[in-house]
C-alpha cells in the first residue's frame, strides 16, 4: 500500500475522524460546562455534589453521543467502503453520505447510538473523580 499510495495512505480517513472527534468532544464539553453553570444558578448552590456531577455528565455524554453518532457512522462506512474498493477510486465524504441516505434513510446515521450510550458510563466515573480531586487541590 505504501509503495502504491505513499506515506499519505497512513492518513486516509483523518478528515472525517477529525470532524467526528471535534463533534464529540466539542459538544460534550460545551454541554458539560453549560449544565454545570445552569445547575449552580438554578439550584442556587455553591458546590456540586457527586450526584450533580454524575447527572450532568450523563446528560452531556448522552447528548454528545447522539449528536456525534452520525459523524462516527460516516467515518466507519467510509473506512469499510474504501477497504472494499482498494484498487478503485476512493469515495468522498459527500458520496458516502448521499449513498447512505438514499439506500437506508436518515435513521441509518443513528445505528449503534444505543450501544454508544453505554460508553457514557466512562466519563461519568471519570468526572466524578476528577471533580472530587480538583476540589481537594484548589
Amino acid at each position: 500500500m505504501i509503495k502504491s499510495e505513499g506515506a499519505a495512505s497512513f492518513y486516509k480517513g483523518l478528515q472525517m475522524a477529525l470532524i467526528a472527534t471535534t463533534a464529540s468532544y466539542g459538544s460534550y464539553f460545551f454541554l458539560y460546562r453549560l449544565l454545570k453553570n445552569l445547575t449552580f444558578k438554578l439550584l442556587r448552590i455553591k458546590e456540586l455534589t457527586k450526584r450533580h456531577i454524575a447527572f450532568i455528565t450523563a446528560i452531556a455524554g448522552s447528548s454528545s453521543a447522539a449528536f456525534a453518532n452520525p459523524f462516527w457512522f460516516i467515518n466507519t462506512r467510509m473506512t469499510l467502503k474504501n477497504k472494499e474498493n482498494l484498487g478503485a477510486r476512493r469515495s468522498s465524504m459527500m458520496e458516502v453520505v448521499k449513498q447512505i441516505y438514499k439506500e437506508e434513510g436518515v435513521q441509518a446515521f443513528y445505528k449503534g447510538v444505543v450501544a454508544n450510550m453505554i460508553l457514557v458510563l466512562n466519563p461519568i466515573i471519570n468526572f466524578v473523580f476528577y471533580e472530587a480531586i480538583k476540589k481537594n487541590f484548589t
